[in-house]
């Protein structure tokens, strides 16, 4: 799913709202089990490539193409999406949807596009995977841009943190049923621990208490529960019950590469080195762009004093991104 293009007038406001589009399409594709979907992180760097659709395709290893575009204008938004066959450059599907500026509208749009996706690709859809598919996280539209935003910054650098903190807690004063943003929130504070920026008792409870909202509100979520395994890993190094919630995802959802690295790092940190080179290599291969999982086999093959290996990964890294090497903050939980 490459990232939608921002086609609104105001391109700068919007732009938050193009990129959480396209995540929570993203999402919903990656709730059907039938199919793989490349994350966000390795797609990101395709957002003004000039490369042709077969060229993409081989370098993430897919056979199917999604492109589309956002455009917000007032209380209207315009939402157009075109599935494409890389093999060929056929064009097996294209749609677009307006509507009114509105939760239900937006919830329904990425829903509708979603399923009539996988109908395109003739991928199975339980009945409890259209209800995931179908579900409304929010009805306010101004906590789901707070928590758009949210989510657009880093998770490392205690500066992104605390912005991240500020905009969960200011979409839950809006709507304290938003069972994702209780789950981020309580992200954001058990990173704090994490990184040793605030190891305070204080900021565990806020973290235990936010989880377990989030857990009350959508205990069969999967995103949900991944961020309750996050939680458990970040604020407690409770690595059994992390890997126990990571697996859960696993079994929801077969080809999620994020939470299959997760499961390499903590086997990682408990001395399982060959379970955790398998684990973090099958993450790449589902999700061959995705720095941050990079970054997670270089640590298991230094560990495993692989240097030629992890040499040529951290090449690789480079080439994808040179930033990413350079700038600070980055980095992932699980080094």
């Amino acid at each position: 799913v490459l990232p939608f293009d921002n086609l609104s007038e105001d391109k700068d406001a919007s732009a938050f709202f193009a990129d959480g589009m396209h995540e929570d399409i993203l999402t919903n594709l990656a709730n059907i089990p039938e199919l793989r979907v490349v994350s966000r992180t390795s797609v990101m760097e395709y957002r003004h490539t000039t490369k042709k659709i077969p060229q993409i395709a081989r370098e993430l290893g897919v056979a199917y193409i999604l492109e589309g575009s956002v455009r917000r204008s007032g209380n209207q938004v315009r939402i157009t999406g075109q599935l494409i066959r890389a093999a060929n450059d056929e064009h097996l599907w294209a749609k677009s949807y307006d509507r009114e500026l509105t939760p239900k509208e937006i919830f329904a749009i990425q829903a509708a596009l979603s399923t009539e996706i996988a109908g395109a690709l003739k991928a199975a859809i339980s009945p409890e995977t259209k209800k995931l598919v179908e579900r409304r996280p929010t009805e306010n539209l101004a906590a789901y841009e707070l928590y758009l935003k949210a989510r657009g910054l880093g998770q490392v650098a205690r500066t992104d943190l605390e912005k991240r903190v500020k905009f969960m807690e200011d979409a839950l004063a809006l709507d304290p049923n938003f069972a994702e943003a209780w789950g981020e929130l309580a992200g954001a504070h058990a990173a704090h621990v994490f990184h040793m920026y605030d190891r305070t008792p204080g900021r565990l409870a806020q973290a235990d208490a936010a989880i377990n909202h989030a857990v009350s509100l959508a205990p069969d979520n999967p995103e949900i529960i991944r961020l309750l395994g996050s939680y458990a890993y970040l604020g407690y190094r409770d690595y059994p019950r992390a890997t126990a919630q990571f697996e859960k995802v696993i079994r929801l959802q077969p080809n999620n590469a994020r939470a299959i690295s997760f499961i390499g790092a903590l086997q990682r940190r408990q001395g399982r080195w060959l379970e955790s080179l398998t684990n973090i290599r099958r993450a790449l291969e589902l999700d061959p762009r995705n720095l941050n999982i990079m970054g997670n086999l270089v640590g298991s093959l230094n560990a495993g004093r692989r240097w030629t290996e992890a040499m040529a990964l951290s090449r690789k890294q480079f080439e994808t991104d040179p930033s990413y090497a350079l700038e600070s903050g980055n980095g992932n939980y699980s080094a």
